[in-house]
Order: structure tokens, then sequence, then C-alpha cells
């Protein structure tokens, strides 16, 4: 880990060089537009926002977990009295080098995250401003941070129509799926000894390839990954330990497995590991 943050600390550092250097050259290799899948909002109504990534070729943002190296892509909604949201919703992330050892998880070219919006049964006259913060970590021979506030301003109505209908219906499609009942495949987890972890993938249609995500947080380290495919099976065994000297709060670890079919987009599965760790205990410091 350490190796991987002084990487991304030499890769900070180019930036600024290249700010100092260059004077008033701006690079903006990321932009963010903020989109509903409404044209207006209805009284109580449930509809999705997104923020779409523009990403310059060559780049890259993070996931939620941006692996060896990087800052997580983070969304913070800001919504008006009596609106609710969901969590945010990461699409499938894909895996890319960031040097000869250090790996990255992420998103190039373009992505969307997205949540879930419920309106109050009692709205207002319009218009409707609904607002979020979207900070990034944008990397390639070197890194640029960004951030941007957006704002969507929707009318009110009694009988909304759709809109930006094909952009939704792509990102949703990828966004990862449940273990339990998942249409692709059927999913067990097994605790082994000295917190290692088995998880078994039997797939309905085999796909052409499989990668593994664990959206660990700062208080875990994942190591002694293995992936490997026999048949119709795929399984998967890693190790998750608590840090010396951090502190454990969640009970479970999310993983998303990625898996495509030929030429078809990647798609994820998204399950929970019950972690064998004691939530709220620190470890010791080696």
């Amino acid at each position: 880990m350490m190796n991987a943050m002084a990487i991304l600390a030499t890769m900070l550092a180019v930036t600024m060089s290249v700010s100092s250097a260059h004077g008033q050259i701006r690079i903006i290799p990321a932009r963010a537009t903020m989109l509903a899948d409404t044209r207006a909002i209805a009284p109580g109504q449930t509809f999705t926002v997104g923020v779409l990534f523009t990403i310059e070729p060559e780049w890259h943002i993070y996931w939620i977990n941006p692996g060896d190296a990087g800052l997580a892509t983070t969304l913070k909604l800001e919504l008006p009295d009596g609106f609710t949201a969901g969590p945010i919703q990461y699409p499938t992330p894909i895996r890319f080098m960031q040097s000869a050892e250090v790996v990255g998880y992420g998103y190039t070219e373009q992505v969307m995250l997205m949540a879930t919006i419920t309106a109050p049964h009692t709205l207002p006259a319009g218009p409707i401003t609904l607002g979020a913060t979207a900070s990034w970590l944008c990397c390639k021979e070197f890194c640029l941070p960004g951030q941007d506030k957006l704002e969507l301003k929707l009318p009110v109505t009694d009988a909304p129509r759709p809109a930006n209908v094909e952009q939704f219906e792509h990102w949703k499609e990828r966004i990862p799926r449940p273990a339990e009942n998942n249409p692709a495949a059927e999913v067990a987890i097994e605790t082994l000894p000295d917190h290692h972890y088995a998880v078994k993938i039997a797939w309905k249609n085999q796909p052409a390839e499989v990668r593994f995500f664990p959206a660990s947080g700062d208080a875990l380290r994942i190591s002694d990954i293995s992936l490997r495919t026999e048949g119709s099976t795929t399984t998967i065994r890693f190790a998750a330990r608590v840090l010396p000297g951090e502190t454990l709060d969640q009970e479970t670890l999310p993983i998303v497995v990625a898996y495509h079919q030929g030429n078809e987009p990647w798609r994820g599965i998204e399950a929970q590991v019950r972690l064998t760790e004691s939530p709220n205990v620190a470890q010791p410091q080696e």
C-alpha cells in the first residue's frame, strides 16, 4: 500500500509541476453533467437522477474502491426539504494498470453514477432545484482532481413524462445486480480459516471473462486473491484482514463479480461477504 500511495503522490506532484511549468494551461480531462429520467416532477413520484462523467481518451476516474492507488469518485446530493434519496449506485467498474504493478479500478470514456429520488406528496409550484456535488480524480501519466457543483431545475406536473431514456437504460443495465435470485448465476460464499473466504459462482451461461472487485474500506486489507474458472463454475478466494491500528466498523464486505459475454459490455453481480473480524475492534500496531 505504501508503494501505491507513493506512486499516487508522485503523480499528483507531476500535476503540480505541469501546472507551474505551463502557467495558464488548463487541462480538463473529465466533465460532469446532471440528468434526470423525467421531464418534470409529480407529487410522490419516484425517479432517477444521474451525473454523467465524460472522460477524455486515455484518462480514467475511479470506482468506490480505486484499487492500489487513486481516489474514489463521490457524489453528494443536495435535495429540497421532503425529498429522499437512495444510495449512490456505481456501475460495474473495469480493471486497468496504472504502472507495471499498480492496479486501478474505475472507468474510462463515460460513466453515470445514479440515485433513486422520491418526491414528497405535496410540492410547491416549482420549478424544483436538485443539486449535486461531484468529486473525482482523473489520471493518465499524472492526475488532476476535479469537483463540480451541479444543478438541475425541473417543473412540477401532474403527468410526468420520461426523459433521457436511452442513457438511463444503458447505465442501469451496468449496475451490479444482487446475488440473490440473480438471472446470470447462483452464488455461494464460504468462510475459511484465517480470515480467508471463497466465493463460488455457478454460471447459467459461462461468460468469456470474469473479474473480482472488493469494495473494501480504509480499514481492510484484501490479499491472496485468486480467481479460477472450471467448466461453468468460477471460484474466487481472498483474505480480508483489518489493518494494524485501524478499527473495523462494518460486518460485511460488499464485492462485485464482473463478467461479460463476447463483445457485450461488462455487467456485475453484487454480494455481501460476512466478515469474521469483530466490528469496532482496533487491531494492534505491528
